[in-house]
């Protein structure tokens, strides 16, 4: 009987039967690292071929072709994780677009809701300091990420953290005693 090392050798060398092979000794495998780590089986059944075109491009930069069961476990995990952060990306989308249609058939109470939530957040936000103010529309209106904050602000990103930590609390502190609701992240 031939061995996986000699079966991805052929591979290697484009033979597509040999492909196939592994395709069928190692599908299950494959499958079963991807419902570990979370993912549903439709979800995993429709990820595995695309894992498979992966490891047919990428087969000739294994060196070792003896390794080849856990470098396909490993592809297979972290596929299935990237899989899973854009499918979550992808649902927080389309709960922002199902918002988005909500706000359209309530436009009217939205409006006046938003209005005051905004006309609030930006009086909590004039009372505080001028430093918890900076972090806070650096962060959340502004988009940046803390290593680019650390870097604006000349301070290291755990000092960041803390001063995100801190103005995130007093801030809350303040929404409370308003009656704002919804600030809770």
């Amino acid at each position: 009987m031939e061995s996986v090392a000699d079966i991805v050798v052929r591979a290697q060398a484009g033979d597509l039967t040999a492909f196939g092979r592994l395709y069928e000794l190692f599908q299950r495998l494959v499958m079963h690292c991807l419902l570990k780590r979370g993912l549903n089986l439709p979800d995993a059944e429709d990820l595995c071929p695309d894992i498979f075109l992966h490891v047919r491009k990428k087969i000739g930069q294994l060196k070792n072709p003896a390794a080849f069961p856990g470098w396909i476990r490993t592809a297979a995990t972290r596929m299935g994780i990237n899989f899973l952060m854009r499918k979550k990306r992808r649902e927080r989308w389309s709960s922002l677009n199902q918002m988005s249609e909500l706000e359209d058939e309530l436009e009217t109470f939205s409006t006046v809701v938003t209005s005051e939530n905004s006309r609030l957040v930006t009086l909590i936000l004039g009372s505080l300091g001028p430093m918890d103010r900076e972090i806070l529309s650096a962060y959340y209106w502004r988009w940046h990420s803390v290593r680019e904050m650390a870097e604006m602000f000349d301070a290291p990103e755990g000092t960041i953290k803390r001063r995100l930590f801190s103005a995130r609390k007093r801030f809350k502190a303040r929404a409370a005693k308003r009656g704002l609701v919804g600030v809770d992240s």
